[in-house]
């Protein structure tokens, strides 16, 4: 399971601004990617981010998901490596 760091996660993509973390944030988050596939046996594992409880505001959660899956798929075109990565949501009703 990827934990944003201390709970309060910020995918901090300004490079002017301090905190500027998108390089520490995606390696860490590729790495993870990387020991939770070297555990299964098919080419296609499921990432959860956090448990019950742990976010609070959905909007929130899924925007820096989004910012987060967006600079890691940057990042692997450039490594030459095979990641894709989806967003999938619950259907209600």
């Amino acid at each position: 399971m990827f934990v944003f760091v201390n709970n309060c996660f910020s995918l901090q993509d300004n490079p002017a601004l301090d905190g500027y973390n998108v390089d520490y944030e995606t390696d860490r988050f590729i790495k993870d990617i990387y020991e939770i596939a070297a555990a299964f046996a098919t080419d296609n594992i499921m990432l959860t981010f956090g448990s019950d409880f742990q976010y609070q505001n959905a909007r929130i959660n899924f925007d820096q998901m989004d910012k987060l899956i967006k600079y890691t798929m940057a990042k692997v075109t450039q490594l030459v490596t095979y990641i894709h990565m989806q967003v999938m949501l619950p259907r209600t009703g």
